[in-house]
């Protein structure tokens, strides 16, 4: 059973499809960010 429901799990993941686009004209200098409490306290490597 164990096997069945890894393998049924395994085909959906690859299954799913994750698309993103942006419009490459915006300039985004003129967003800004905000940043919560709490979250400076995460490093991440880049």
């Amino acid at each position: 059973m164990k096997v069945l429901l890894i393998a049924i799990f395994v085909s959906v993941i690859g299954y799913a499809q994750i698309q993103s686009d942006y419009d490459k004209s915006i300039d985004f200098a003129s967003y800004k960010t905000y940043s919560f409490e709490g979250w400076e306290k995460i490093a991440t490597r880049d």
